[in-house]
């Protein structure tokens, strides 16, 4: 079905009054019971919706964020639209003044069609040129009449594209240990895909990678090294970081899928390969990463 058919013109608000998230979220719940009861009340809505935002704000960035809860008692999926024309602090990963509130609102029972509307909205807001024509309409009419003419979808399952993360951190096979190292340390990865001049992934390499030069091959053999406790591990990484390359420290074997796979291929991989990161490829490139944290974050604690 279309997203556009989730949106009623009642339901979206044009021009927000509120000052700070609390009063944002209380203005949209307020607008939501003005059509009638839902099976709960308006402070359940709100406690519910604050407890969610306390885990982590549900701003993306660029200006959009997605409030979103399962709270028992509620009928139906409930979606709320609206636009803040100042915009307001609503602790967006970029720092930037949110803008467009999409409210989506569920059973505690029901999570499916609830993780496809919200994917849904993302890919919406996912284009600046959508995100710049909703701001520039002034009803809810027309707001709802051009996401219409966007042609997005309700999707009938969560695939891998709906849930990586596509600001990909990589080295190049070429690349000094030294480069991967600082790339680790700096954002923050246990491990990176290395991508040749191609685009084609050849591999990986992880903090374990890295260690492991340290290390001479014959303490593979030894059960117990504790005896040696005079023996520095990292003098040699320390001393040739800068030479070593990493075509010749990473390893060749990764878990990867198709951007279309589904949410419980993924989990599947996960578990029963033991791995903590899944590459998401179109056709043999690519296009994401998704983390262990991803599956938590967006569909577990969505």
């Amino acid at each position: 079905m279309k997203l556009s058919s989730l949106l009623q013109e009642d339901l979206v608000l044009p021009d927000l009054a509120g000052k700070n998230g609390h009063e944002i979220l209380a203005e949209m719940v307020d607008c939501l019971l003005r059509g009638g009861p839902v099976g709960t009340d308006r402070e359940t809505i709100l406690k519910t919706l604050m407890e969610r935002e306390a885990l982590g704000s549900t701003a993306a960035g660029r200006g959009v964020a997605f409030p979103h809860a399962r709270i028992q008692g509620l009928k139906d999926l409930l979606v709320v639209l609206g636009i803040s024309r100042k915009g307001i602090d609503f602790g967006a990963p970029d720092g930037l003044p949110v803008k467009i509130f999409a409210l989506v609102l569920t059973s505690k029972t029901e999570s499916t069609i609830y993780l496809r509307t919200l994917a849904a909205f993302a890919k919406l807001f996912s284009d600046e040129k959508n995100r710049e024509r909703i701001l520039s309409l002034q009803s809810g009419r027309r707001i709802i009449d051009f996401i219409a003419s966007t042609g997005i979808m309700v999707k009938e399952r969560l695939t891998a594209k709906d849930i990586m993360a596509t600001d990909i951190v990589a080295v190049s096979p070429d690349d000094v240990v030294k480069t991967a190292i600082d790339r680790l340390f700096k954002y923050n990865l246990t491990g990176m895909p290395v991508i040749d001049g191609s685009g084609r992934v050849v591999g990986e390499i992880t903090g374990r990678d890295i260690i492991k030069i340290g290390l001479p091959e014959y303490f593979s053999m030894m059960r117990n090294v504790s005896f040696l406790p005079d023996y520095e591990p990292f003098a040699k990484l320390l001393k040739d970081e800068g030479k070593i390359l990493v075509r010749d420290v990473m390893h060749t074997e990764f878990v990867a899928v198709d951007e279309d796979a589904s949410v419980i291929e993924i989990a599947y991989k996960m578990v029963n390969e033991n791995v903590r990161r899944i590459l998401v490829l179109r056709g043999g490139k690519l296009v994401g990463i998704i983390m262990r944290k991803d599956l938590i974050r967006k569909i577990i604690r969505a």
